[in-house]
């Protein structure tokens, strides 16, 4: 069996609400859809060094039309390309930890271009701009934005780094991402996006944090996903059932609600009587926000409760939740539908959108045909109910 680096996770962080803000939770139009699986899949060949899991994977389309999955091996520090279309690994952008084109390891990426690859790496208030040999070509050091207090930054699926008009919006996490050391004073002042002037270096904190209820009912780890779409910033806070849709400075925030018709209430965590890990795998919350704008909808990847037992692998369980339901929503974020997909088939972060549809990585250790030679992917689409 490879031996695979333990992340706890890469797409960990927190959000808020400012004011002003709008609540808007009108009924969802255009009628009610699922996702239907296919027959179609991808399958992308695996070396041994490379894991069958990744929380780090971006589709990229270059221009002239050729297709991408660009996929994180940390335990190797590269980059992996797979041509979309061959089904073939197109080249691997290899990242060095030390000398003159030094990035440190790496725990996140977003592509520009195939010449322009921006890296996050673990504890290093830098962001590294690299090209496909790995050289790098700029950096930005973002330590200062927040007037000296720290924070940390990730590029992951459903947790990026974004450009807008010049800016690199970065998303920041307080240092340890689950916020339990720091006092609710510190929790409510945290604002979790900073941008930056990539030709002047200079930037600022923006004014936005989490929304004042997401503590309500006790403690929760201050994590969020967020994504840019359509010169939107949409937020999808764990342990929140609302999305927030702000304006590229973030002093416009929309607030929808969108809640799963699988999660009721949340369920506080004391850090003090439970281990992180132990509390993740069973907790339920909303993970990912993701965008198809091949269809101009949005997914919601929800995690449902589950309880562990004696037997339990919490780390398993807590890498592949065993149970998990995608929301379908329109543009203007109005829940369309909710699919409930089957338990331990498919590893909920490893996804993707194509023009084709939604591409799920079906690579859970439970499922029949599980390799650890392969990337597999299967097609997913929108339909509606008849």
């Amino acid at each position: 069996m490879k031996k695979l680096p333990i992340l706890v996770f890469a797409a960990l962080a927190s959000c808020g609400s400012p004011t002003p803000h709008q609540e808007d939770s009108g009924p969802g139009r255009g009628g009610k859809y699922i996702l239907e699986a296919t027959d179609e899949t991808l399958r992308f060949a695996l070396d041994e060094t490379t894991p069958v899991w990744s929380f780090c994977m971006f589709p990229h389309n270059e221009r002239g039309g050729r297709r991408y999955l660009a996929y994180l091996n940390q335990s190797r520090n590269q980059i992996l390309f797979f041509d979309l279309d061959s089904q073939a690994l197109s080249h691997r952008v290899q990242l060095a930890y030390e000398g003159t084109n030094k990035v440190g390891e790496a725990v996140g990426f977003k592509v520009q271009s195939l010449d322009s690859i921006f890296i996050t790496p673990m504890l290093n208030p830098t962001i590294f701009l690299v090209n496909r040999e790995g050289a790098v070509l700029a950096s930005y050091e973002y330590g200062e934005l927040t007037n000296g207090m720290p924070f940390d930054a990730r590029s992951g699926s459903g947790m990026e780094i974004a450009f807008h008009d010049g800016g690199l919006y970065i998303p920041a996490l307080l240092p340890g991402g689950y916020g339990q050391q720091n006092t609710q004073e510190e929790r409510e002042k945290h604002k979790v996006c900073a941008v930056m002037d990539t030709a002047s270096r200079q930037g600022r904190a923006l004014d936005f944090t989490f929304p004042g209820d997401y503590w309500d009912g006790g403690f929760k780890p201050m994590f969020y996903s967020r994504i840019l779409a359509g010169g939107k910033f949409i937020y999808s806070f764990y342990f929140h059932h609302d999305i927030f849709v702000l304006n590229p400075g973030h002093d416009t925030v929309i607030r929808k609600a969108a809640k799963s018709e699988y999660l009721s209430e949340f369920v506080p965590w004391n850090s003090n009587e439970q281990r992180f890990v132990n509390y993740l795998a069973q907790a339920p919350h909303y993970r990912n926000i993701i965008h198809d704008p091949y269809r101009k909808l949005y997914y919601r990847i929800v995690n449902h409760a589950f309880e562990l037992t004696p037997e339990s692998d919490e780390l398993v369980e807590l890498r592949y939740p065993a149970k998990f339901s995608v929301m379908i929503l329109d543009e203007d974020f109005n829940v369309l539908g909710e699919t409930l997909m089957p338990e331990r088939t498919y590893y909920a972060y490893g996804f993707f959108v194509a023009q084709e549809g939604l591409y799920f990585q079906q690579s859970h250790p439970d499922h029949p045909d599980y390799t650890e030679d392969s990337l597999v992917f299967r097609l997913f689409k929108p339909v509606p109910v008849q």
